[in-house]
């Protein structure tokens, strides 16, 4: 009973810290980048990073389901801002256009349909629209490291072009990072994951 305790209160602790984090890095691009895409994409991804440390707050907190259901609904295009703010940083030309609206369209679909089929019980597109969201995830991210290699030696900014392999690296080993922590975490099998 102890150790739950102490578990609880060492993720509330870093849960809280992120937040922070977040916020400040929120304000700190509300202030300096409000005019760029990037600066844009970055304020919008700490705003769902920080719906998602509300969402995945422990139940034993009490948290009110109003709170987890918007915390939730501001949580679900995290994954494509994440894409999107990367892909801005490589390439000074990008506007955000239709083109990126329906990809981001698309990946808050399928997502809303796995968190509609989650609290409503409801088969809608299972069980196969979980692992097409996530196959679809991992295309956005294989698409930056393309557009990453691609651009390299193109690129006429020395300190992007040499942080560009640090960025595939970093890309690698959190996917491969996330991968193992959902089978050790959750205890997936490995057909399932």
């Amino acid at each position: 009973m102890i150790e739950n305790e102490v578990v609880l209160f060492l993720d509330l602790i870093l849960r809280f810290t992120t937040f922070g984090l977040l916020f400040g890095l929120l304000i700190l691009s509300i202030r300096d980048a409000r005019n760029s895409t990037s600066g844009l994409v970055l304020s919008m991804l700490c705003l769902s990073l920080m719906g998602m440390m509300v969402r995945s707050t422990p139940e034993g907190l009490g948290l009110p389901e109003w709170a987890r259901f918007t915390a939730e609904k501001i949580d679900m295009p995290n994954t494509v801002l994440a894409w999107l703010l990367v892909k801005s940083i490589m390439d000074d030309r990008l506007a955000l256009d239709w083109k990126h609206l329906f990809l981001a369209g698309l990946f808050c679909f399928g997502y809303g349909i796995m968190w509609f089929n989650h609290y409503n019980g409801s088969v809608i597109g299972e069980p196969w629209i979980g692992p097409v969201v996530n196959i679809y995830a991992l295309g956005l991210f294989a698409s930056l490291i393309y557009l990453i290699v691609r651009d390299w030696r193109d690129d006429l900014i020395s300190e992007r072009r040499r942080a560009r392999a640090g960025l595939v690296l970093l890309t690698i080993l959190l996917v491969s990072f996330l991968v193992l922590s959902e089978l050790v975490l959750t205890g997936l099998s490995r057909p399932i994951l």
